[in-house]
């Protein structure tokens, strides 16, 4: 329960912060007012579609038509795309609701965690593509990727990517970023005429991943750990379950006013799907 001093203490911030906003001076546009116009009508050309580059930082401008070109190409593809119903957010809903109100009643969440896991308003998730330009400047290929925010299954994404991060960072072959790996090579001895040291790219890394492996390798971890007494044996079926039924299984996004669902990959959506696919790296031998 709360005490009058809280009571109090929280009145007293709350009349300073409203005398802060009232005394906040309005930005300073650094536009003039043809350009700032320009600005406008250039969103609101259908005829053009503006995005920022997949790497470096930039802007690109493409036509219309050119972009639902690419966009439906990428959705042609059927080992990775299929159309789904129209009425799919109603089903990863229910699922969600099911499951979650089933680990509550089990005790495995409280009840704070079954309400954040269950947002009574939700957005529809769009999918959209990121013009790769460091690989064509004149015909870019498009990096998919599914804006989830907001949407029913966000939440769930959020909170299966408490428990993946943490094992993502013990896998052998984990690299945070290009410090870590300089930093790694530093210590390292390497006799050149036996060892060499090679570099590799995935093309289309996120949309070939095959999903039901990915859950596996999830499933092993959480198995491991729950042998280990690490995690309860509940969790770790829990997990795995929410993983496959919530966020693979029932997964779809619309794109040009059609429903789609992924079929094999992670688009880089929401929290879960690149924790997931490290794993599955991870645990894969080359």
């Amino acid at each position: 329960m709360v005490g009058p001093e809280i009571r109090i203490f929280e009145n007293l911030v709350l009349e300073k912060v409203k005398k802060l906003c009232k005394f906040t001076p309005k930005p300073n546009f650094n536009l003039t007012r043809n350009e700032h116009q320009a600005l406008l009508r250039l969103q609101q050309n259908r005829n053009m579609v503006i995005k920022p580059c997949d790497k470096g930082g930039g802007i690109v401008l493409l036509d219309t038509d050119q972009y639902k070109h690419k966009i439906r190409l990428m959705l042609g593809v059927p080992e990775h795309y299929s159309k789904a119903n129209s009425g799919w957010q109603r089903e990863v809903k229910k699922t969600i609701q099911e499951v979650s109100l089933k680990a509550y009643n089990d005790g495995l969440i409280c009840e704070k965690e079954y309400t954040y896991l269950n947002p009574m308003t939700t957005r529809v998730p769009i999918l959209y593509g990121l013009p790769k330009v460091h690989k064509s400047e004149t015909d870019p290929p498009f990096r998919p990727i599914v804006s989830t925010v907001g949407s029913v299954t966000e939440p769930l994404s959020k909170y299966v990517e408490t428990f993946l991060k943490t094992r993502v960072v013990q896998l052998p072959a984990y690299v945070k970023d290009t410090g870590h790996i300089i930093s790694t090579l530093e210590g390292a001895s390497f006799n050149p005429d036996r060892e060499f040291l090679v570099t590799m790219d995935i093309e289309a890394l996120y949309t070939n991943i095959p999903q039901h492996e990915a859950w596996q390798a999830v499933r092993q971890i959480f198995d491991k750990e729950a042998r280990n007494h690490a995690i309860s044996l509940d969790v770790s079926r829990f997990l795995p379950r929410v993983i496959i039924e919530c966020l693979i299984l029932k997964g779809r996004m619309p794109c040009l006013a059609i429903f789609y669902r992924a079929l094999s990959g992670h688009i880089r959506h929401g929290e879960v799907g690149v924790s997931e696919d490290l794993i599955q790296m991870g645990k894969t031998r080359i």
